[in-house]
């Protein structure tokens, strides 16, 4: 059973850049299914297989090799044991060929709402409008995800992403430090959203939301 899906992209004029850049984080889906259908956790499962907490999040996330020049690793072979399965069954040939967890899609958006499993009926997409606000929103947590918990907690409130827009001095006090403190950590998260990687998504997440507020002010003097 093949754990990566190849998504057919319609050609486009190759002058024409496409209009959205995501980010795909790739995971051995088979490992994790294994452990969630015991009702274990990520703690639980490396408890019980003798194998360390990061070894299991490390092997889920694609970011540590289950077979080394002596054959299958120690983690391996205990997560194995512990799902009673055959290490081949659990890191099948194409999550064994990934050799970077993170990859980069470039999409139109049109094409994005293929790409995250629905149709336009299912988000109720007007005809020549293709990005919804759940489209909206994905892109959205997308970019906020490289923020820390703090950070991206103070932009969410700053800006109003999940209701009514908070000034420095509620959230300070709110949380128990100073203003100046909660303006040092928007600022450092701003400059994160800055970062080039990341400017074509936010772009293209301003349509007109309440994350409108915060793209804006991301993209400031870009």
């Amino acid at each position: 059973m093949s754990q990566l899906a190849t998504v057919a992209v319609a050609p486009v004029d190759a002058a024409m850049p496409k209009e959205l850049r995501v980010e795909v984080r790739l995971r051995n889906n088979r490992l994790r299914t294994y452990r969630e259908k015991l009702g274990l956790t990520q703690k639980q499962a490396a408890i019980l297989s003798g194998v360390s907490i990061p070894a299991v999040a490390a092997l889920e996330n694609l970011n540590t090799q289950p077979f080394g020049p002596r054959g299958w690793t120690k983690a391996a072979l205990g997560l194995a044991a512990l799902y009673s399965s055959n290490p081949e069954d659990l890191f099948p040939a194409a999550v064994m060929s990934v050799e970077n967890p993170v990859v980069w899609l470039e999409v139109d958006a049109a094409e994005l709402v293929p790409l995250l499993g629905a149709t336009s009926a299912d988000l109720a997409l007007p005809p020549g409008d293709p990005v919804e606000a759940s489209d909206l929103r994905e892109c959205m947590d997308l970019t906020l995800n490289m923020l820390t918990n703090i950070e991206r907690a103070v932009i969410r409130l700053r800006y109003g992403l999940d209701g009514e827009k908070q000034t420095c001095e509620n959230i300070a006090a709110s949380v128990g430090v100073s203003r100046e403190r909660i303006r040092q950590i928007e600022a450092r998260a701003l400059r994160k959203l800055r970062h080039p990687s990341r400017s074509i998504l936010l772009k293209e997440c301003n349509n007109g939301t309440p994350a409108r507020a915060y793209v804006a002010m991301a993209q400031e003097d870009e």
